[in-house]
């Protein structure tokens, strides 16, 4: 059975991705409530930051191979006794709240597979279909001040609906996989298409309106008469 040690740090905690996941890079992006981003990784830690006069304390967790790693913000209070740079593995969960990823939990485990897995939606900034000689990728962009979160996308991903770049929302789960961030399932978000002026649009109805009120003008003019 796995030990775990108690070692971990309440809601509240600041993240910031660091570098780019293996298959896909980071990068700055509005949270509301169809997007945002959810994060789990698990991994060495490899560097731990003092409090500086203008950033908080950080943690960065490397899950290993050619994934990325996290850089996660602490609290200036935060006790660091027991871990280890280069030694230590941790586990640790992450949510943005206000455009910010905050950790739910850090936690030091005894397991030392490093792992990687995600929840992302917002705007997708890129998307390459996958073909018969390569896989393809999606990129999602799940608000400002979040990590732009790449995934590849496989014969394995569940793709529902076709992204436009820049046009279409989507939300994917990325798990690593081979030290490659996989997106596991993509649902794209049905855009709403408001027909232009004159094709069933207010055009329409405007000439709707002229012609039942040249009618009623006409019925009563005839009524008048008799």
């Amino acid at each position: 059975m796995r030990m775990r040690s108690t070692l971990s740090i309440a809601v509240g905690v600041s993240c910031l991705a660091a570098g780019a996941i293996a298959g896909g890079a980071v990068a700055g992006g509005d949270h509301g409530g169809k997007s945002g981003i959810e994060l789990k990784v698990r991994g060495v830690v490899t560097a731990l930051t003092p409090a500086s006069t203008t950033a908080a304390p950080t943690i960065t967790v490397s899950p290993g191979g050619t994934l990325a790693p996290w850089t996660c913000a602490l609290p200036s209070d935060y006790d660091v006794t027991g871990i280890v740079v280069n030694t230590t593995t941790v586990s640790m969960k992450c949510r943005d709240r206000n455009g910010v990823l905050s950790a739910k939990r850090v936690r030091v485990s005894d397991d030392t597979t490093g792992k990687v897995k995600l929840k992302a939606a917002g705007l997708v900034t890129a998307y390459t279909a996958l073909s018969a000689s390569a896989p393809g990728s999606i990129t999602i962009n799940p608000g400002t001040g979040l990590p732009a979160v790449t995934c590849a996308v496989t014969d394995r991903s569940r793709l529902r609906g076709t992204p436009a770049i820049n046009t279409s929302t989507a939300r994917v789960e990325c798990k690593s996989r081979d030290d490659l961030l996989v997106a596991k399932k993509i649902k794209v978000k049905r855009q709403k298409v408001t027909p232009p002026y004159g094709v069933g649009g207010n055009e329409g109805r405007g000439r709707d309106r002229d012609r039942d009120r040249d009618r009623d003008r006409d019925r009563d003019r005839d009524r008048g008469k008799g």
